[in-house]
Parts: structure tokens; sequence; C-alpha cells
């Protein structure tokens, strides 16, 4: 198996050719599948089964796309399973004569209206889950990295509480539109806050330019994989 990250962060290294040469390293040490665990996106994904030679199988993240069946391109199996816990996905692979003979594949949907709610659980987050915490002044949104206003939100939002000079706030990955009067609740607060952690330093100019440098790469790099359309 191999691991992907996002091609467009510079500290992983990204390659095609790196990436064809790790296959080839596995094949000759006797792998008789190779794998791809992706966290790319699905368009990229597409693009290295297309780009790459001696890859059984890609498991898909990132995008959130669930596939029914697998993707084959070039003998490359694509297999995406949605996101947020809405779909398990069960792989079977048959191998014969040191290659992948046959793939099945099933997408299991899970019905979480008919899973029982653990009583601990439902105890530890309390009955407050959706509470509303108060109403959008104007609209909350995530369009992209320059222009969401949920982003501006926790920007004046963390400026407010800490009381420093410049707030620096990645992109969110999702958010959910919430109009101009509409109730902010606490699971919106979750969705954006998730994975996130509030760090206050002291930073040099320099140190700030090196920061926002590294953003503007990962927003304006050129895409490692050539051929795949911008999305």
């Amino acid at each position: 198996m191999i691991g992907l990250a996002d091609p467009h962060r510079p500290e992983t290294g990204f390659s095609l050719e790196g990436l064809q040469q790790a296959v080839a390293v596995r094949r000759a040490a006797g792998a008789a599948v190779v794998i791809l665990l992706s966290q790319m996106g699905f368009e990229a994904d597409r693009a290295l089964a297309s780009g790459l030679e001696g890859v059984d199988l890609i498991f898909s993240g990132r995008s959130g796309h669930a596939l029914p069946e697998p993707e084959v391109l070039g003998g490359t199996h694509i297999v995406a399973s949605g996101a947020q816990g809405r779909f398990v996905t069960r792989v079977d692979i048959a191998v014969k004569d040191g290659q992948m003979a046959e793939l099945s594949h099933g997408l299991i949907p899970v019905f979480s209206e008919l899973i029982r709610p653990d009583a601990t659980a439902l105890q530890a987050l309390g009955t407050e889950e959706d509470a509303a915490v108060g109403s959008a002044a104007d609209m909350l949104h995530h369009r992209d990295s320059f222009s969401g206003t949920w982003e501006a939100l926790i920007g004046d939002a963390m400026l407010a509480e800490t009381g420093a000079d410049l707030a620096l706030v990645p992109p969110l990955r999702a958010a959910e539109t919430i109009l101009p009067g509409q109730p902010i609740l606490t699971r919106h607060l979750a969705q954006v806050a998730q994975g996130r952690h509030l760090v206050k330093r002291r930073l040099t100019g320099a140190a700030v330019a090196v920061l926002l440098e590294a953003a503007a790469h990962a927003a304006f790099a050129e895409d490692p994989l050539p051929g795949r359309t911008a999305g």
C-alpha cells in the first residue's frame, strides 16, 4: 500500500515520477496487488489511474464521492465511499499467479435511524446538540479559499478573543450556508471547528511572510498531475 496526501502541500514532496518509482519498487519486492490510499480528491485519482502503471486499486478520499461501482481506468479500479459515514465499502480481492485476478465490491449504506443510540454517548452529548447560539446578520458561506464569510467570522472571533493583531484562518473543508436571520446552531459551530485548534503565538514579520507564501503556494502552484482539469 502507498499513502498519498494533497499534492499542493509543499511538504508532501509529491511527483508523478516518484510515485511511479514507488509502485515499481513494491512490484519488484513481490507485491501481487498495489493499492493507493489517496487523500488527493477524486479527479486527481482519475488522473493517477490514467497516468500510472502497475496500480490495481485506488481508495479515493477527500472529495466525498460515493460510487455504486468502482470506476476502472487503464486497469486501475477506483473505489470511493462517500463522506460523513454515510456508506461503508467492502472490497474482496482474489489473487492468482501473483496478480489481482478478481475484485468484488459492495457500497453499503449506513441507515443511522435504524441504529440504536448508545446511552453513554447520548449522555456525553447532552440535550443541547442543536441549540441556537445566535443568528446570522449576513449570509454565512464557504465559497472558496478567499471569499468565505464563515472564515471571516472565525477570524474576527479569534481577534476578539485573543487581542492579537493578525488572525490566520485556513479555509474550511465544508460548511453549511446560513441565510441572514437564520439561527446559528451548535452543530454548525462544531462543523466549522472540526479539527481546528486556536493557537496564539508571537511571530516576526519574516515568519508571517513564510506562512503566507506557503498558503499562496497551496492555492496557486501548478498542478503536478498533467492533463487534470482544475476544479
